[in-house]
């Protein structure tokens, strides 16, 4: 599940009301555009050498993963999701530093550097955040246990998966 942790993570430290400081507002509010806007998410997970590409799509109110080759759909509402990610973090101590600017995809982004803290572990993430539209184009997450989780996002593909298992 370590897309569902990549995204928990990320997400988190963009919507909690934890203690943040320095340039955190801008990431803040391009998860929280994102969050808004149906898209689809693809995630290469690297852990020990060994590289995992997922899959996600987010129609707006429904969450669908893909396991093991097979489409999931998640039974947690976008609330419950939001929820927890803000009581997960809420001791989490955030930092956040612009990191200049980059292309994704074609499109101008700014890039931003975020230090995370939170209940003995830590992680370094940097995130690129769309100029046009304020939504998040990639986020590249490095877990303290030396995983590494590259996510990119599609605000123009995100058909849900025709076929899929209800609740995971």
């Amino acid at each position: 599940m370590r897309f569902r942790t990549a995204a928990f993570t990320l997400a988190a430290l963009c919507l909690s009301s934890a203690a943040y400081a320095d340039d955190c507002a801008a990431p803040m509010a391009a998860t929280l555009n994102g969050a808004k806007k149906p898209h689809s998410l693809t995630t290469t997970s690297t852990s020990a050498g060994a590289a995992t590409t997922g899959h996600a799509v987010w129609t707006g109110t429904q969450f669908f993963v893909e396991v093991g080759g097979k489409w999931l759909l998640t039974r947690e509402t976008a609330a419950q999701i939001a929820d927890a990610m803000a009581d997960n973090m809420k001791s989490a101590k955030i930092t956040c530093h612009a990191g200049g600017s980059e292309a994704v995809n074609g499109q101008a982004a700014a890039v931003y550097d975020i230090h995370v803290v939170n209940d003995g572990s830590a992680s370094d993430n940097r995130v690129w955040v769309a100029k046009a539209g304020n939504v998040l184009l990639k986020s590249q997450v490095k877990l303290d246990t030396g995983d590494v989780i590259l996510s990119l996002y599609d605000y123009k593909n995100f058909a849900p998966p025709k076929v899929y298992a209800t609740h995971f």
